[in-house]
């Protein structure tokens, strides 16, 4: 591999893997805080990192997007796509009414760093 190739691919795969740092970050926040161990907390950040997780090993695995070519890659990527920008928007607006700001900020930011990842995957899943 040449040195442009790697400089390349570590690139993508910082930006790739970027999310787990904020919801790394408010795993944290939500273990060691019990008082936002709710439901209403915990959705969100377990749709992010679902996600994050399914993203990382599709770097590695192709195949757990689903075929080359197929409709089921395209709505595993919608898919996932669609949870990650629900999972901002509905952080993002929790932020604004909750005392666990903290929590549902970083939550946020994972989320749509996700989504811009997963729109990354689609427009490149429908240029091949």
């Amino acid at each position: 591999m040449e040195p442009t190739a790697a400089v390349w691919r570590t690139f993508w795969s910082f930006l790739y893997l970027f999310p787990a740092i904020p919801l790394g970050v408010a795993w944290r926040e939500l273990i060691v805080n019990s008082q936002q161990r709710r439901a209403i907390n915990l959705f969100p950040l377990t749709v992010g990192t679902i996600s994050l997780v399914w993203i990382a090993v599709g770097l590695t695995t192709e195949s757990v997007l689903g075929p080359d070519y197929s409709s089921i890659r395209g709505v595993i990527i919608l898919g996932n796509l669609i949870a990650t920008v629900a999972g901002f928007f509905f952080t993002l607006i929790l932020s604004f009414f909750r005392t666990a700001r903290l929590l549902s900020i970083l939550t946020s930011l994972g989320c749509l760093v996700l989504a811009f990842v997963w729109f990354l995957t689609a427009a490149a899943s429908a240029a091949v």
